[in-house]
């Protein structure tokens, strides 16, 4: 570094004596720029002793380092004592868990620690399924004889009189113990249920019985619709059409059809429906027109509950019906369509 700065004063010198030298020279000063070169040949000799001499330290320099670091390397180093420990630094941050281990040989089995305490009833479990029957045990002892009961018979009796004078004794067998008055009727007496016999059979005990009055002028009902099941024509049959009637055709009309009039008639004994076509033929055969009208018949039309014929109008789309009825004015048996008006005569089975 003074090496460098050395030169730099020479430098800056010799310009100095430079322009000196110009300006002298100017001026004709000739002894002066002669001395001015002399100072200038003096000083640089001196430099270059000076850099030799600092060449030769360094170079003196260099050797000695390189034989200090020969006797360190060969000095034997004897450790001090151990100094107290010092104070536990903070804790690091925690690594990245390691690959787990394979799993160690299992050690032998413990010794059995004691009993715990007993713990709370668990919930009752559901029923098991029953077992078999045990057999039968011995039979026990008679028990005490029982209290005679009370004499029933005389009310039994009379309701199986009641039963058979309203025709609802069916099949079941009077006892022969009961005195009960078995009725019979003929053709033109006053049934059970107040109407005009007009038709019997097992030697009167059995038979139809017609109203005493007409239940008024009413439609057939249904007029477009078939009814299955009402199509019974024989004696024995008018019961289940008028059934079937009453059940199918239930239009916001229906309640004044002729089926349901005659349903309807009996007030206080049940059971009337309207007539077949032939239990109405043998109405007017035994109590109307042909034997001088015991039922007071009008001579116009009265519907049965037998259903004829359905007519289909594929071009008009719509389905015309018709059932049975009788004229009672000369017997005429015909088909009405459904929504024509006729009497109505309800008849009862006794």
């Amino acid at each position: 570094m003074n090496m460098l700065k050395r030169s730099t004063s020479l430098v800056v010198l010799a310009i100095l004596l430079q322009s000196n030298a110009v300006v002298h020279a100017a001026k004709g000063d000739k002894a002066t720029e002669a001395a001015l070169t002399t100072e200038i040949q003096n000083r640089e000799l001196a430099d270059a002793n000076t850099n030799t001499a600092l060449q030769s330290e360094i170079t003196a320099r260099k050797s000695a380092d390189e034989s200090l670091a020969k006797s360190i390397s060969e000095i034997s180093l004897t450790p001090g004592p151990k100094g107290e420990t010092g104070d536990t630094g903070s804790q690091g941050i925690q690594g990245e868990q390691g690959i787990q281990g394979e799993q160690g040989i299992q050690g032998d089995t413990g010794i059995d620690g004691q009993d715990g305490a007993k713990g709370d009833t668990g919930q009752t479990g559901q029923t098991g399924q029953t077992g078999s029957i045990g057999s039968i045990g011995s039979e026990g002892q008679a028990g005490p004889a029982g209290v005679d009961a009370p004499d029933r018979t005389t009310e039994l009796c009379a309701l199986y009189q009641t039963l058979f004078d309203n025709n609802y004794i069916g099949d079941l067998t009077v006892p022969t113990y009961c005195d009960v008055a078995t009725s019979t009727y003929s053709v033109g007496d006053t049934g059970p249920a107040g109407g005009i016999v007009f038709y019997v059979t097992d030697g009167g005990l059995h038979g139809l019985e017609a109203a005493r009055s007409d239940s008024g002028s009413a439609t057939w009902g249904c007029s477009g619709k078939n009814i299955p099941g009402a199509d019974g024509l024989l004696i024995g049959t008018g019961a289940q059409n008028t059934t079937d009637i009453v059940s199918e055709c239930n239009t916001p009309f229906s309640s004044a059809i002729a089926a349901r009039l005659a349903s309807l008639n009996g007030l206080i004994v049940d059971g009337w429906f309207l007539p077949s076509w032939a239990e109405l033929n043998e109405m007017y055969i035994t109590i109307g027109m042909g034997v001088g009208n015991v039922g007071g018949f009008a001579s116009e039309d009265y519907w049965s509950s037998s259903a004829s014929a359905c007519v289909t109008n594929p071009f008009a789309n719509f389905t015309l019906c018709s059932a049975w009825a009788q004229s009672f004015g000369d017997g005429t048996q015909k088909g009405l369509l459904r929504q024509t008006l006729a009497k109505v005569r309800a008849v009862r089975a006794f």
